[in-house]
């Protein structure tokens, strides 16, 4: 139903689906791109805040980060703490505060925003030009908590800068919100990013609610982190999510299941197959 809505809305449209994604819906296409894989004899733990919001799960491979870039800072900086005590160079930025609301010798802010270009004034900059500031060419970190526009800055040219990024933990925001067209974007973003990353955990903040579409429950925003396909074999996790290292968002409601939301592809492979 949903794919010849999109044909009858615009041809142009129509081929995107198409050449893109296929014959599935756009819930199914979106949790198939967020399917968890385990790096082969690599660990995870907890980066950021042990006790809720802030924290992130990662994989315990740290070697070689020269930098990091803290995108969206907020109140919390609890994450940047745990990489600057490892010797990694944190820079961060957040157009929404002046100053950071703690400090450390290797933080280095900016009271700047991230888009998908640089802005004329000087307050937002592309994720392009922000990498191109750091000065050490060795591997960086990517974490991008910038409520929703995460989408703008991740669908500009990045084909030169995200295999700098040995992991990336991005927070996504409404996937589902907006038109069809914006839906396929967002969908063709988290396509790029997993040409050059796997999808290593995800986990749902609970401080939003889960959106439906065609029956597909999707959560309205999601953790997920990123390792870089190179130099890493992967197999499919196995691990129930949330695991042991997660921490609910927020601590008076109940975790989302990202295992029960991730089986709907499995459910709806089964369901097609006994139709046929």
């Amino acid at each position: 139903m949903l794919q010849r809505l999109v044909n009858r809305q615009t041809p142009l449209i129509g081929v995107l689906w198409t050449r893109a994604f296929g014959p599935r819906t756009l819930g199914l296409r979106y949790l198939e791109l967020l399917s968890s894989y385990t790096a082969v004899g690599m660990s995870k733990l907890r980066v950021g805040n042990p006790t809720g919001d802030g924290g992130y799960v990662m994989v315990d491979s740290f070697h070689g980060v020269s930098a990091a870039l803290s995108i969206g800072i907020g109140n919390d900086v609890s994450w940047d703490f745990d990489l600057a005590s490892r010797g990694i160079e944190i820079f961060q930025y957040d157009h929404t505060l002046s100053s950071p609301p703690s400090s450390h010798p290797k933080f280095h802010f900016q009271a700047i925003g991230v888009a998908r270009n640089t802005s004329e004034d000087g307050r937002f900059r592309s994720l392009t030009t922000m990498v191109s500031e750091i000065p050490d060419a060795g591997d960086l970190i990517l974490k991008m908590d910038v409520e929703g526009a995460e989408w703008g800055a991740l669908s500009s040219n990045l084909k030169n800068i995200l295999d700098r990024f040995s992991q990336m933990v991005i927070e996504v925001h409404w996937p589902f919100s907006g038109t069809i067209r914006a839906r396929l974007r967002r969908l063709r973003i988290l396509r790029k990013l997993n040409k050059t990353h796997r999808v290593v955990h995800v986990h749902a903040n609970n401080f939003d609610d889960v959106a439906s579409l065609e029956g597909i429950n999707i959560p309205n925003v999601i953790e997920i982190t990123y390792l870089r396909k190179r130099g890493h074999h992967f197999v499919p996790a196995k691990e129930h999510l949330p695991t042991i290292l997660d921490i609910a968002n927020d601590p008076s409601k109940s975790e989302i299941s990202m295992t029960e939301i991730l089986r709907q592809t499995s459910y709806s492979v089964n369901v097609q197959g006994k139709r046929r």
